[in-house]
């Protein structure tokens, strides 16, 4: 029986994806990096800052210099994303939710800033009951470790969890810590997502009993 939906931010609740990938080109011209568009979708989304830069730079970086550089392309992802929108259908699954006494929380590899700047913008930053970032984390997706603490923080078993994800690595994390996963279609078609329980275009799409009499 589910008592709790558990929700990433970046690609599920905002189709921001594009933001982040052109947010990360802009970085790596300006530090004359190589990155492509694929190898973004391919080695960088849905991971955490800790571990992204030192693999864009191919060295071992101090602790310092991570935090410095996952700065700047921060700053310049939020000067890009500015019109955040809701994925169609979030408001009324969120009431849904709420109506069905499930708890609600939110499970992302973004940093504290970042997560702010989305909520603050929705106007969302109080719906959760439980909230996990990455900077809470030391292993990124699809390492299990921020669904497992998301799991201790709201009290419940792993098969009584619904999670909504977009990425490969976040699936695969959700999976890994033993949830039930539906798919969001913004950065990769259906087709690539059947590890996923289901996969969908956007909230419009979700019965939310059906999962609930499962």
């Amino acid at each position: 029986m589910i008592k709790a939906v558990i929700f990433d931010l970046d690609g599920t609740i905002v189709n921001n994806i594009p933001f982040h990938a052109q947010a990360f080109l802009e970085f790596a011209r300006d530090k004359n990096t190589h990155l492509t568009v694929g190898e973004y979708y391919r080695k960088i989304q849905g991971r955490i800052n800790k571990e992204i830069i030192p693999t864009l730079f191919g060295k071992k970086l101090s602790k310092e210099k991570i935090k410095k550089y996952a700065s700047e392309k921060e700053a310049i992802y939020r000067r890009l994303y500015q019109n955040v929108i809701p994925m169609p259908g979030l408001f009324d699954l969120f009431k849904k939710i709420k109506e069905s006494r499930l708890k609600l929380a939110l499970a992302t590899s973004a940093p504290f800033e970042n997560v702010g700047h989305v909520l603050g913008e929705l106007n969302i930053k109080d719906v959760f009951d439980v909230q996990v970032n990455g900077d809470h984390v030391n292993k990124g997706k699809p390492d299990p470790e921020i669904y497992l603490k998301t799991l201790e923080k709201l009290g419940v078993e792993p098969n009584e969890c619904l999670v909504f994800e977009d990425s490969i690595p976040g699936i695969r994390a959700a999976k890994a810590a033993g949830m039930k996963v539906i798919a969001i279609t913004t950065s990769h078609p259906p087709e690539k997502l059947k590890e996923a329980d289901a996969a969908i275009d956007d909230f419009t799409e979700i019965n939310l009993q059906k999962y609930l009499a499962d």
